[in-house]
């Protein structure tokens, strides 16, 4: 079966039984509201990835720290 935005059914299904088919703007209605939930789900994925990245570099740093004092004793 294929997706069809509610209120948006084309007026060529007229037989009884027939599923109403895709119309011309269903398809870009879907779509837009797809990218709007993209938009909202990636919204914070920058700031999300300068977290790991400072997360990584503190405990890399923290590694590093520790090394070089057991080098030393």
């Amino acid at each position: 079966m294929r997706w069809v935005e509610p209120g948006l059914t084309s007026p060529k299904s007229t037989k009884p039984g027939e599923t109403p088919i895709e119309s011309d703007c269903a398809l870009p209605v879907k779509i837009h509201r797809n990218a709007i939930e993209l938009k909202k789900k990636t919204r914070s994925l920058p700031s999300n990835i300068e977290l790991y990245t400072n997360q990584i570099n503190k405990n890399l740093g923290d590694v590093f720290l520790k090394l070089t004092k057991q080098s030393l004793t």
